[in-house]
């Protein structure tokens, strides 16, 4: 079997009942930013992330997003409060955002009282020391955001294709302990790398 076969193999979002499930979402919302006036400068990666929420939520699933912007001592280092608001716009969705919170009683509180087709964003994963830090995806598991997280819903869904080669908490943590899918811009992606590598 060639890696392009197993690529092909990745399970979809057409392989899975969301109705009444809570499903974590790693999106990459990654944008550009104004360093003179921290305003998001471009809001592709946003629209693109749009598509599997939209479907997600459509299906009656109760979403929690997770998502990073910049890194630590850069420029465009900040919150997601802008990314929520250009996120609503782009999916015609409420976003809750939960400034500052990525797990405890208050965003457990918020999950669970969740509606299908409701979407909560917490707070720039990077804002966590133990996100950036590489690690294998046994021990991202036992990180505090995947163990806070994970009990709290059925299914994670990875559609950051230009963050998923990093060995992060978010990104790979939660794969190894929840039922796991790509999101719709993750298989178109790996869709078009499993035809440059089988042509």
């Amino acid at each position: 079997m060639t890696l392009g076969d197993k690529i092909e193999e990745l399970p979809t979002l057409d392989e899975v009942d969301v109705k009444d499930k809570t499903v974590i979402v790693r999106v990459d919302i990654n944008s550009p930013m104004d360093p003179a006036t921290g305003k998001i400068l471009d809001d592709t990666r946003i629209r693109a992330s749009a598509v599997t929420i939209k479907e997600l939520a459509s299906k009656g699933a109760k979403l929690v997003l997770l998502a990073h912007q910049g890194r630590l001592g850069d420029d465009d280092f900040t919150t997601l409060e802008q990314h929520a608001e250009l996120l609503s716009k782009a999916t015609g969705i409420r976003i809750k955002y939960l400034k500052d919170l990525f797990y405890g009683e208050p965003v457990a509180r918020a999950i669970k009282e969740m509606k299908p087709g409701d979407v909560i964003l917490l707070e720039n994963v990077r804002y966590l020391a133990e996100e950036p830090v590489a690690r294998s995806m046994e021990e991202q598991a036992k990180t505090r955001l995947v163990q806070n997280l994970a009990p709290l819903a059925q299914i994670f869904v990875n559609d950051a294709f230009a963050a998923a080669q990093r060995p992060h908490a978010s990104i790979i943590g939660f794969a190894a302990v929840l039922p796991s899918y790509a999101g719709r811009l993750m298989e178109r992606e790996v869709k078009k790398m499993s035809r440059a590598l089988n042509p």
